[in-house]
């Protein structure tokens, strides 16, 4: 299940939703950050230097800041065209004084995200990757409501 960062409303539904069935079912459930599943599309932005480096996704969200993660791409040595992506650090909200570089602004493409988060949940099922209900928590990098 995409985790968000996202809608509140939206994310608070769908990973209660998610969390539910796979409790009652007592099946598996993997949680990927929205973040995660963009970068497998946007990293074809950063030119070949950027790509062997670490990089960031970012969000700048109307009168809250900047919502980032941190992302690598994983040479795979078993299927060298088989890409994998590691996320170092999840969507959170940044000061914004500091430097992410490289950068590239989020950008949805639903269909290519949903495509993506199925192919994880396939590899993850391969693999019997476990994965416990009470471990898959929406990402709220910012408040809904303003707190003082």
């Amino acid at each position: 299940v995409a985790t968000g960062p996202g809608g509140f409303t939206g994310t608070r539904i769908t990973i209660v939703f998610a969390r539910t069935i796979a409790q009652q079912l007592k099946c598996q459930i993997e949680g990927v950050s929205s973040f995660k599943l963009m970068a497998y599309r946007l990293i074809k932005q950063l030119n070949e230097n950027e790509v062997e480096k670490s990089f960031w996704i970012k969000q700048s969200i109307k009168h809250r800041g900047i919502v980032a993660g941190k992302y690598k791409l994983i040479k795979n040595i078993e299927k060298p065209g088989m890409i994998i992506i590691k996320e170092l650090e999840e969507p959170h909200l940044i000061d914004p004084n500091t430097k992410i570089y490289p950068a590239i602004d989020a950008s949805e493409d639903i269909s290519e995200d949903i495509e993506r988060l199925l192919k994880i949940g396939i590899d993850s099922y391969k693999n019997a990757k476990e994965g416990n209900w009470e471990e898959v928590l929406p990402i709220y990098p910012t408040s809904p409501v303003k707190i003082n």
